[in-house]
């Protein structure tokens, strides 16, 4: 049950990034009035870039920073798989609030739009972990 409330601190975290920093990416590669090809390609390439260095962050030095490694102990080999979800959430529901949306929406909409994609995303994780720490209990 640990790990899982885990993933889903992570996925929160991961969703609330991905929430704050895309439409500030997006702003900062239109500010010409246009949005191409290759600017997607780059905007989706630093959205990678920055959810694997928060993965690696949230995973190797947030523990040793503030000591509490026995209560919040992040594995890096369960939690790579949080880049996926940080990913997926950048297109769906992200990018129908961006692109589909007035362009004039607030911080807080995208905020728990990132929240609730990258929970909705992740939910395959969870209960992968959920079933197989279930079996485990049973044999």
């Amino acid at each position: 049950m640990g790990l899982v409330l885990k993933l889903i601190f992570g996925s929160i975290a991961i969703g609330s990034l991905v929430g704050l920093i895309l439409p500030f990416i997006i702003k900062l590669f239109s500010l010409d009035k246009l949005f191409e090809l290759w600017e997607l390609l780059l905007t989706l390439l630093i959205i990678i870039t920055i959810l694997v260095l928060f993965i690696r962050f949230l995973t190797h030095y947030l523990s040793r920073i503030i000591d509490i490694k026995p209560l919040i102990d992040f594995n890096f080999k369960q939690f790579k798989f949080l880049i996926i979800p940080g990913i997926l959430t950048c297109i769906i529901p992200m990018g129908g609030g961006l692109f589909g949306g007035t362009g004039n929406e607030p911080i807080w909409l995208l905020l728990v739009l990132g929240i609730v994609g990258s929970l909705f995303w992740s939910l395959p994780l969870i209960l992968w972990i959920l079933i197989s720490s279930l079996f485990k209990r049973i044999k």
